[in-house]
């Protein structure tokens, strides 16, 4: 499950369909940029 409190810089992304909640929560982990991280990502959401 997703954090309830994300990073801040996440808020946007977070609500965005273009990525999954684990794309993201991946990224919360790994990521000191989480925004530079999920450009990687760049892709539509294959599973919700």
């Amino acid at each position: 499950m997703v954090p309830k409190s994300p990073l801040p810089e996440l808020s946007v992304w977070d609500a965005s369909e273009r990525f999954s909640r684990k794309q993201v929560y991946i990224c919360q982990l790994f990521c000191r940029s989480a925004r530079d991280c999920l450009r990687r990502f760049e892709v539509p959401s294959a599973e919700a």
